[in-house]
This record gives structure tokens, sequence and C-alpha cells, in this order.
């Protein structure tokens, strides 16, 4: 019986020796990892930004009034002249109104005509006759409204340009400000992209040089110009929405929605570091923040925070958190662990 409870005793503390020399020997291990060496970014070259086109007049149009759809006249990609009818609200209640409401100002301006001609002889007083004014001009008020709604039945081109999209079909019912088509004028295009905060375009820096290739017309080069910009970052990326004008379509084909990738070159450009994106890892705990793994003098792991800019092909630019002369895990990030022993594996490549 003792020498059962003594086993009992002895061989958890065995398993546990066990597994403590087993993490013991993980703990050891020194794995071996590619990194580079933090330069000093540079302040001139080329900077490239995804954007897309958007057409600079562009609205969603819609009826001022209620009613049944019955002629919408262009379909969806088909061109369109200023002040054409798009689409026609069936208008025989809308008649009816203004119709009503020209007579009752008939009638009203016939009584204060009669009632002019009265006050003269001191038939009726000023107030009668003041009343009378008042109708007839809330009578020529209801007849400028009726004819505004019946106008409003009528749906019209405010510029030339393409219909993109179409909301709804013939005969049905509208509701009023309801969507009926996306209008947009594909010869004005621009591009817009989003900068990181890091980087200021100032509209009197004459020395930046902007163009944009398209995806499906990789081998031409179009010129752009810069609109305007926002300047206030978004919220969750902390970039900027910068416009910019399309300069010269060169006979191409070109709508809204298009993928470009935008050139930025200057001296003016404030540059970021770049890191290959595999060096950058999110926060296993699940928040927002993202890391790197920074060597220190003895071959130790370090996790450091780092905010991100813009992706550059296959790096992305890092904004803050790093310093020149740091050396980065380039590879393998995630079965490093903090204050791990790494071995270099190659000599070291410096950052662009």
């Amino acid at each position: 019986m003792i020498l059962k409870i003594v086993l009992i005793t002895f061989l958890p503390a065995l398993f546990l020796i066990g597994c403590g020399e087993k993490e013991a020997e993980q703990a050891k291990v020194i794995r071996p990892v590619k990194f580079v060496e933090i330069k000093k970014p540079n302040q001139s070259g080329t900077r490239e930004f995804p954007g897309a086109l958007q057409a600079k007049d562009r609205v969603n149009l819609s009826f001022q009034v209620s009613g049944k759809l019955v002629e919408i006249t262009i379909l969806e990609g088909k061109n369109i002249a200023k002040g054409k009818l798009i689409g026609r609200l069936d208008d025989r209640a809308y008649k009816a109104k203004y119709d009503s409401a020209k007579a009752k100002f008939k009638n009203a301006k016939s009584n204060l005509s009669r009632a002019s001609k009265l006050i003269k002889k001191e038939y009726i007083s000023q107030s009668d006759l003041d009343k009378l004014q008042a109708k007839r001009d809330m009578a020529e008020a209801n007849v400028r409204l009726a004819k505004k709604a019946l106008d409003d039945t009528r749906l019209l081109a405010p510029f030339s340009g393409t219909i993109a999209k179409q909301y709804v079909r013939n005969y049905t019912d509208i509701k009023s400000k309801q969507k009926i088509v996306s209008l947009q004028n594909n010869n004005n295009l621009e591009v817009v992209v989003s900068v990181p905060e890091n980087i200021i375009i100032d509209r009197k820096q004459n020395n930046l040089q902007l163009t944009a290739k398209f995806t499906n017309i990789p081998n031409e080069i179009f010129p752009l110009k810069l609109k305007e910009y926002t300047t206030e970052a978004d919220a969750s990326s902390r970039t900027y929405k910068v416009t910019l004008s399309l300069l010269d379509k060169k006979d191409y084909h070109l709508y809204p929605g298009m993928t470009a990738t935008v050139f930025v070159k200057g001296s003016g450009l404030n540059y970021g570091i770049l890191l290959p994106i595999e060096a950058v890892f999110s926060d296993p705990k699940g928040s927002k923040s993202t890391y790197v793994w920074v060597i220190d003098e003895n071959n130790h792991v370090h996790q450091q925070t780092v905010t991100l800019g813009s992706l550059q092909g296959s790096s992305i630019e890092i904004l803050t958190g790093l310093k020149v002369g740091e050396k980065v895990v380039t590879a393998g990030v995630h079965y490093l662990a903090e204050d791990q022993q790494i071995k270099l594996l190659n000599s070291a490549k410096k950052t662009k």
C-alpha cells in the first residue's frame, strides 16, 4: 500500500519534469531568420497609389412628384443630350389640378377687378378689397405650384452624358425623390486616390509630376492634374482623399469605376520606410495594432508596434515605429516569440 502511494506521488513529478525539459529544449531553439536593415527613406523618386476613375459630373436623377412611370426613353449605356426627356409619369391628375388652379385664379382675378370698381363708389370697404386681393394672390401662387408639379412629371437630363444605371422599370409606381437613373458625363473624368497622412500635396508645389496607368492599357501613360483634396483623414485608414483631373483620354474608352495606378514624382515628397508585406503581422489578441519583429544587438527579437501606410507592389509603407539602423525580421514572423534568440540567415539587406 505504501509502495503504491509513493509511485502515485512520484510519477506526476516525473511527468512534470519531462514536460519542463521539453519546454526548455524548445525555448533554446535558435531559429534562423531573414532580415533587413532600416536605412534612411528616400526623399525623391516616384510613389505609387491605387486609384479609381469617376465622372466629374455625376448625379442620381429622380422625380419630384409621385406617380406611375409610363415612359422611359433611354437605356443603360446610352448617351443623352442636355434637356432631353429621360422619363415621364402619368400626368392626368396633375393636369386636372393645374386646370382647376387656373380656373380658381381666373375667378379670383375677376372678383378683384369688379371690387376695384365698386370701391370707387364706396359700395365695399377697403378691408373687403384687401381680402379679395389676398385670394387672388393665393390663387396665382397655386397656379405656379400646380404648373411646377405638372412639369415635374417629366424627367429631363440636366447635362449631356451617359445613363450609367437604370434603377426602375416602366409602368411601376414611383415615389417622390426615388432614384430613377444615374447620369454621368464620361467626357470629363477624374482619378480618386487615398494617400497616407505623411504625404502633403501642396497646390503651390509645381514640381510634382502626376500620371496614371490603367490595368487594361499598361503601356500608356495619362497625365493628371491636382484638383482637390480633403484636409481631414479617414477615421479608420488615416488617409486623405485626393481628386486628380484626367487631362487627356487619348481616344481610349475610359469609364468610371476602372482601376488605375497613380504615379507621383517629385522632390518635395516625404517617403516612409518600405518593408516586405510578410514582415508585418497583426495582434494575435485581436486588437487593430500591427507589429514587426525588431532584432536587438544580442540577436533577440522584440515585438514593435508600427503604423502602416500604402501598399507599394509587394511592399508596405511603415509610417511610424522604426528607426534607421534597426534590423527587422522579414519571414517566418508567426513562428517567433518575444525575446527569442535567432540566427541571422542572410547578409543585411537595406530597405528601400
